[in-house]
């Protein structure tokens, strides 16, 4: 199946927007129907608070979309697997450690993207 995208794509059927936009709602049932079954075991298993059910399912359905589509866009733009993976890596690392989770690197998080909310808006951990 990869190989007849990347021929579709090779010679010019789709542009890489169209693609993404495709290969997103195509796959979203697939994606967040595995998603919705462990947030809904691991809330109750966890016994959090029965109040918040939906914004914990709605909050983590998010994230689900947020990592997709990321993944997707990386998948899009890159013309083969290898440069996929080298971007992908930076994508996903960088916002893990300035995302605030970690301390030491507290100080960087409040320097880097406090200051520019352009920057904010890459972090796909800050509105979490």
């Amino acid at each position: 199946m990869i190989v007849d995208e990347r021929r579709e794509r090779a010679t010019g059927a789709y542009d890489t927007v169209s693609y993404f936009f495709a290969k997103f709602f195509a796959e979203l049932p697939i994606n967040l129907i595995p998603g919705l079954i462990f947030g809904t075991i691991l809330y109750w298993i966890v016994d959090l608070n029965n109040d918040r059910f939906g914004e914990f399912i709605g909050i983590l359905l998010l994230e689900i979309v947020t990592a997709i589509s990321l993944g997707l866009a990386v998948s899009a733009v890159s013309p083969n697997p290898e440069i996929a993976t080298a971007i992908a890596i930076p994508c996903m690392i960088i916002p893990l450690l300035f995302g605030g989770f970690y301390s030491k690197f507290a100080w960087a998080y409040q320097t880097v993207f406090t200051r520019s909310p352009k920057i904010q808006m890459l972090c796909p951990l800050q509105s979490t």
